[in-house]
């Protein structure tokens, strides 16, 4: 045995890696997708056995069009007793509210295009480096909630350096969006300049730790029922931290659909954090409060306050990918599992621009997303919106207050248990209860912008 390992070793070293014709790669592209691709891709480029595998930037255009061939996809309408009460269908099958119809509405679609289906995001993978993908991965988002919840996510990072360095915002992206100059800082160049983000998990990590006391009440959480997210993550991918929070929010997102089960975990996990407490002397300072829409606050004494959310994930849906694209800011779109870090392709290229996009913009968005675009503005993020979006009618937007004239609708749900549960939603009076709606067609631009070619 002894000899015939060193036989077989001695071979291997004898043997060549024989180069390897570049259309040979490029064939086998056209076999993959997705993920699939984009791995293959990142491992033979630069090999002894095929060089650099370029994909044509003509590539994108032929796919794409063979994409706008097919259908749209009808999706399931969530709340749609509350659609029919207050929005007309056209007959393309668009939605606008009743009490105002004017160009600053919120749209909704009650279909797919068939060029943001996941199907369509698999095929366009293997132009994943390409500017046309980038910024087409950006408006994944606009989908309708319902639809979101199985597009790919990324391990960051695994795939974070598959969008390269930094970069200036390409020609696609800037054809659709502007920057918008009312909320810049004065100090914004030396802001963002100092975004500068940690290459390797355990760096994260430790910020977790330094910035959120980690270590303290993360073995409290099942990561088989919940996921974190949102913007304490991004805190902590960055190496210089926020500071522009006096405590600290961590989200933590309900996996399932169970209200049931959703109740007794949070209850599970406040028992305990309550013993952790006890065991470092800090109770009785922590504190479980429940939230008007059905969620949780745990009060933690060290001012973290980790939110429990809700989130009524779909079955058959993936709850990771459901709740980051169905996040309003696409550098939001980011989740942390117990030992992993996922994301959206969307906010790769947030990462990459140092910018994002809210996916919620109209003339009466909600007070509290424009605060929350305020505040990634002052961290040194460019915040991008539509050429077509008003900047005057964010006043109106500030003066508006998100808690006037609430209407609470109360359903009865059967859960996983056959029982039946109360099911609380509270509307504001311009509220829409999904949050992302594309009301200045964005999707639609760069579908009629590909089509024909007015980005050559």
């Amino acid at each position: 045995m002894a000899h015939a390992l060193t036989f077989n070793d001695q071979t291997l070293r004898n043997e060549e890696i024989l180069p390897l014709n570049q259309h040979i790669g490029l064939l086998l592209i056209d076999y993959l997708q997705g993920l699939d691709v984009i791995n293959y891709m990142e491992a033979v480029n630069g090999s002894v056995q095929f060089r650099n595998i370029v994909v044509s930037k003509h590539k994108f255009y032929r796919i794409f069009m063979e994409l706008v061939k097919k259908e749209n996809v009808t999706v399931t309408m969530p709340y749609l007793d509350f659609y029919l009460e207050e929005c007309s269908f056209t007959t393309m099958g668009y939605l606008y509210p009743n009490h105002y119809h004017h160009e600053h509405a919120p749209v909704m679609r009650s279909f797919i295009h068939s060029t943001f289906t996941v199907e369509a995001l698999e095929k366009l993978c293997c132009t994943y480096k390409h500017p046309s993908f980038q910024c087409y991965s950006r408006l994944l988002p606009f989908n309708s909630q319902s639809y979101a919840g199985n597009l790919i996510v990324l391990d960051y990072f695994n795939y974070n350096y598959s969008t390269g360095p930094s970069r200036e915002l390409n020609v696609y992206e800037q054809s659709l969006f502007k920057e918008c100059q009312l909320f810049r800082p004065l100090a914004h160049d030396v802001l963002n300049k100092n975004l500068i983000f940690v290459e390797h998990i355990s760096e994260f990590i430790m910020n977790f730790e330094d910035r959120f006391k980690l270590f303290t009440w993360i073995k409290a959480i099942d990561f088989n029922k919940f996921h974190i997210s949102g913007g304490c993550l991004v805190n902590c991918l960055c190496k210089h931290p926020f500071s522009d929070t006096a405590i600290e929010m961590v989200d933590i997102n309900f996996n399932g659909n169970s209200f049931h089960e959703f109740n007794d975990a949070v209850h599970n996990i406040y028992v305990d954090l309550m013993k952790i407490m006890l065991e470092k002397n800090y109770s009785p300072s922590t504190k479980l409060v429940k939230k008007s829409n059905g969620g949780y606050i745990i009060e933690l004494p060290f001012n973290i306050q980790l939110q429990f959310n809700f989130k009524n994930i779909p079955n058959n849906t993936n709850p990771i990918s459901y709740v980051l694209h169905s996040s309003d800011i696409d550098v939001s779109q980011i989740a942390f599992t117990g030992t992993r870090l996922f994301c959206t392709f969307a906010f790769l290229q947030a990462i990459a621009t140092k910018s994002f996009i809210c996916y919620t913009m109209h003339a009466t968005m909600m007070k509290s997303i424009c605060e929350r675009i305020i505040r990634y503005c002052h961290r040194g993020f460019i915040f991008l919106e539509s050429h077509d979006f008003d900047d005057t009618l964010y006043d109106d937007i500030m003066n508006n207050d998100d808690l006037e004239e609430n209407r609470v609708e109360t359903k009865e749900i059967i859960d996983d248990d056959g029982e039946v549960q109360i099911m609380t939603t509270t509307y504001g009076t311009h509220q829409w209860p999904l949050p992302t709606i594309d009301s200045y067609l964005l999707q639609e631009a760069f579908i009629k912008r590909i089509s024909y070619k007015q980005f050559e």
